[in-house]
């Protein structure tokens, strides 16, 4: 939900045409203007995976409370439709899968994950010889959005600012 530390984002790693945006989940109520980053990556044909807080907004109605109904009010149809239709998991190919948040999934490869915050990037190697990577590294909470390159694991972040739970809870 944190459009404008986003844009920054995209801006310092400057994709190419070959490169893939995907985005591990948790779009909306995590930032002050969820429903723009859902836009974002709709928009720029991102591939993502759907967070445990995206799923609150996918039915004909949020759960309840006024706040989450303005989150799910900011949100267009198409928004509504792309949300629905993310998959909880993605194989990205060459070894690599994509999840939001639980580490005991079970597939072959290497794992890129979120949902969980850590101060800054994790990456365990598994007894398999995978590795996973958690790169939620808590940017609405004044830590760092990170973008993960899985076949030259480099690490590009930004600074995020401190939200407010007001702020963190106003637009997404």
């Amino acid at each position: 939900g944190c459009i404008h530390e986003l844009w920054a984002l995209v801006e310092k790693i400057n994709p190419g045409p070959e490169d893939r945006l995907v985005f591990c989940g948790d779009f909306l109520s995590r930032g002050p203007d969820g429903a723009a980053c859902v836009r974002f990556a709709r928009e720029w044909g991102a591939l993502a995976v759907q967070g445990n807080h995206d799923r609150k907004y996918t039915g004909a109605r949020p759960k309840s409370g006024a706040v989450k109904q303005a989150h799910y009010d900011a949100l267009s149809e198409a928004d509504k439709d792309w949300l629905r239709n993310l998959p909880t998991s993605l194989d990205l190919g060459n070894g690599w899968q994509v999840i939001h948040g639980d580490k005991a999934f079970s597939a072959p490869g290497n794992l890129v994950h979120g949902h969980i915050t850590y101060p800054s990037v994790v990456r365990e190697q598994c007894e398999d010889g995978t590795e996973s990577w958690g790169i939620d590294t808590g940017c609405v909470y004044g830590g760092k959005l990170t973008a993960f390159c899985c076949e030259t694991r480099e690490i590009v972040q930004v600074r995020g600012k401190k939200y407010s739970e007001k702020e963190r809870l106003s637009k997404s």
